[in-house]
């Protein structure tokens, strides 16, 4: 890959990255609900004008609202509010790492609903080192009744991240589109079901937030959702999705710097090696190792 491609990659993950950053600092002043919602409006918003500068139509017929809606839900919904839920007990650099399991999740997943990805004994090893991963992460402490909260945090980052992977194979439902259509499509139903949502779970009350946390949620929706979907498409066209699969690898890393450097979070030697375990399964699972050796 040229060095053009690497800057494209390196931003993306910090980009990505710093979404776990800008969740901690929303959350000071912002409810749960609340953050996702506007962060995926303000998103949709971005990538509609970006559409109609480009001149693109947007379909509006009902396979196509339906397939938006499902996408939505869980590509946006599901993880984004877990996510959120989650980081309210636990450390960003760890929510980053645990989200890292993506892949690991994907390849299970593809075993049982895709005909042409069986587990190969490869694939099966990769996936067992990374959940040991996990287990190294959530340790002794999943048992500890006074941190319940945070078991059930970590727990959270999980489940968001299998609703990643049942997206990352749904998803292939709308190979017949422009990709830029279906994240402004995705996002827009996502508005749609968490703006009502948030209105009836989390009724506004009377609450100052200060400009942190204000900017927080607006670099959420700007630039970890619009502009890191115009980027990720940028780099699918110049680089191709092996390629671009790379960028999981460099999320964790850069979520765990930006929480040392701006959160003061302490990053264990238990966070380094569970960090490790999943990235070595992830690459032995979707054979990324032989595409990097190369």
């Amino acid at each position: 890959m040229s060095g053009k491609v690497w800057l494209l990659l390196v931003s993306l993950s910090l980009l990505w990255g710093g979404s776990f950053l800008f969740i901690e600092l929303a959350l000071e002043d912002f409810k749960p609900l609340t953050i996702v919602a506007l962060r995926v409006s303000i998103a949709a918003i971005i990538l509609h004008c970006v559409l109609h500068y480009k001149q693109v139509k947007f379909p509006w017929d009902r396979r196509n609202l339906m397939l938006f809606t499902v996408m939505g839900s869980i590509n946006n919904v599901i993880p984004f509010s877990c996510i959120v839920w989650g980081q309210q007990t636990i450390d960003a650099g760890r929510a980053s790492v645990l989200n890292a399991t993506v892949p690991l999740f994907t390849v299970l997943l593809a075993h049982w609903l895709l005909s042409n990805e069986k587990l190969t004994p490869a694939k099966l090893l990769g996936v067992a080192l990374g959940f040991v991963g996990v287990l190294v992460l959530t340790g002794p402490s999943a048992f500890n009744p006074d941190a319940v909260n945070s078991t059930m945090g970590q727990v959270a980052i999980l489940i968001a991240a299998l609703s990643y992977a049942f997206a990352g194979i749904f998803g292939k439902q709308l190979n017949h589109l422009n990709p830029l259509v279906s994240a402004a499509g995705m996002l827009t139903a996502s508005a749609l079901i968490m703006i009502p949502a948030t209105l009836l779970l989390e009724p506004i009350g009377s609450f100052q937030p200060n400009y942190t946390s204000i900017f927080a949620v607006l670099l959420l929706g700007v630039a970890c959702t619009a502009f890191a979907y115009l980027l990720y498409f940028k780099i699918l066209v110049q680089a191709g999705s092996s390629n671009l699969s790379l960028v999981t690898f460099l999320i964790p890393p850069s979520a765990m710097m930006m929480g040392v450097l701006f959160l003061k979070e302490k990053v264990s030697a238990t966070d380094v090696l569970g960090l490790c375990l999943i990235l070595a399964g992830m690459a032995i699972a979707t054979g990324l190792y032989k595409r990097m050796a190369r």
